[in-house]
Order: structure tokens, then sequence, then C-alpha cells
């Protein structure tokens, strides 16, 4: 169990929930409806899944790696990398599993037709690699990183698609600008979730962080600072949600998705109002994992637009 506790299972798993839900809820319901059919074939779509999971149970490997003196401060008893395992065989993990989708991912570029594609892969490694190593420690870097990866996990499925589309001379005018609307507002989604729960993080592991030099938002600016933009971020999410269920009315989408937003919107002010009362490091650990489960009930939430779109 200790090699599934050091690549994050659980988040593994969202990573493929996410990436499904994308492509089968959201690219497919609005490319049916336009009268188009996907020419990204499921085996490419499960190489992309995998390469994804790859890249990313190695960025946990590496994260571990770096934080071994961290982690002996911040959380003891979850260690794995340095009490089940070796170091150098974590570094040896995740250099082979970096390889590997690297390979798959330049195999998987060129069955799109775009080759290119295939620098994706080796750059997010290399930016997740350099994240664990010095960008995690300063100022606000960490955060920006973290939260664009998250964001890359939406945006990969369409990418992937649209140039399997484009490549194979379809028309793709009536439906690629209303998925990248919606893709896109997922992905800002993401974005703005992680961030804060980043930045919560951030205040929560302030005694371990402090031990190996990290420059954190709560540690340069104090935690009344890194409150504050958790708290401005959170309700900046709120306005993009109240875009998104805009967008859902004018577009002619059912009721039902508007009430799904609702729940999400009333767990967004829960969320800021524990992070608003939260004054001691032990405090944001509530808030935290409340913007883990408003992070899974927006992926859950793609669904419904097989519903919405019938």
């Amino acid at each position: 169990m200790w090699f599934f506790r050091l690549i994050r299972w659980p988040n593994l798993l969202i990573i493929i929930l996410t990436q499904v839900l994308v492509r089968y809820c959201v690219i497919n319901p609005f490319m049916k409806k336009a009268g188009a059919i996907s020419h990204f074939p499921f085996s490419l779509f499960a190489l992309l899944v995998l390469i994804t999971v790859l890249i990313a149970a190695a960025g946990y490997i590496i994260n571990d790696y770096f934080d071994i003196r961290i982690d002996r401060i911040n959380k003891p008893g979850k260690m794995v990398l340095g009490k089940n395992i070796e170091p150098r065989q974590g570094i040896l993990l995740h250099w082979v599993f970096n390889i590997l989708a690297a390979v798959l991912g330049f195999y998987l570029a060129y069955r799109v037709g775009a080759l290119r594609l295939g620098l994706v892969f080796p750059l997010i490694a290399g930016i997740l690699y350099m994240y664990s190593a010095k960008y995690k420690r300063s100022l606000l870097a960490g955060n920006v990183v973290v939260s664009l990866l998250s964001a890359m996990v939406v945006v990969m499925v369409w990418l992937f698609e649209y140039y399997m589309i484009r490549n194979t001379g379809a028309g793709i005018d009536l439906f690629a600008s209303r998925i990248s609307v919606v893709v896109w507002l997922y992905a800002a989604f993401a974005f703005m979730v992680s961030f804060v729960r980043e930045v919560v993080k951030d205040i929560e592991d302030m005694e371990g962080d402090r031990e190996a030099g990290c420059k954190t938002i709560p540690l340069t600016a104090g935690i009344p600072a890194a409150r504050n933009i958790a708290l401005a971020c959170t309700i900046f999410t709120m306005l993009l949600l109240a875009f998104g269920q805009y967008l859902a009315l004018t577009q002619g989408l059912k009721i039902i998705f508007w009430y799904y937003v609702l729940p999400v919107q009333i767990m967004m002010i829960n969320l800021l109002l524990m992070i608003n009362k939260s004054v001691d490091p032990v405090d944001f650990r509530a808030p935290g994992n409340l913007a883990k489960m408003i992070m899974l009930a927006g992926v859950i939430g793609m669904q419904l637009f097989c519903l919405t779109l019938r």
C-alpha cells in the first residue's frame, strides 16, 4: 500500500475521472448536438489519460523527495519516501514514469498528426520538477504552477481532440467555439479552486515551510494577508460560477444545470466563511478539505451536460 500512497492514488483517480467526464460529458455531447463525430479513438484517449497519470505520479514522487525534511515536521505519520522506500528508489521511479510518459506522448502526438504536441509532456514534467525543487519555496510561483497544472488536466483532452479533428479535415466551426468556452470555464474554475487550496495549505504548513526556508505568502506577508488573498480568490471563483450560470441559461441549457451550480455556490459561500473565521494554521485544515470537495463537485457536475444537451 505504500506505493499507492506515494503516488497519491485518490488524486490520480480524480484526474482520470476529470478527463473521462470532459470527453464523454462535455465534448462528445456538444459534437453530437452539432451532428459531428469524434475522430479521436478511445485507444488514443486512454493513452492520453495514462500519460497524464504517469506524469502526475512522477510529480508526486519528486515532490515528496524534496519535501522529506518538511514532511518530517508537517506530517511524519504520512511519510512514505524516506520511511517505506529509499529516496534513491523514489528518484528512479520518478525518471521511469517520466521517460515512459515522454515516449508515449510523442507517439500520441504522431498519431494525432501534430508532433509538436509531444513536447507538452516533457515540458509539464520539467515544470513539476522545478516546482518541487524551487518554485514551491518561492513567493506565489509555486501556487500558480500547481493551479495551472490543475487546469491543464481539463484542457489537454480538448487540445488533442481539436487537433485530431482539424487534421482530418472535418468542419469544426459549428461546435468548437462552444466547447472551447465550456472547457476554458472549467479550466479557470480548476485553476482558481486549486489556487485557493494552495494558499490555505501554505498557511496550514507554515511550521515545516519555515524550517525549510520557504518564502510562501503567509511566511512572507503574514497569515492575515494570505487569508485575504484566499478570500478574494474565492469571491472571484463565485463570480466565475455565476457567469457560467448566465451562459447556461442564455444558451438554452436545461434548468437542471442552474440548480446544480447553486449547491456549489453554497459550498463556496461556506468556504468563504470558514476561511474568514480561521486564525491559527490548524484552523485552515477544514477549508482546505472543503476546497477539495468543491473541486470534486465541479468535476462530477460535468455529467449534467449529457442531460442538458439531449
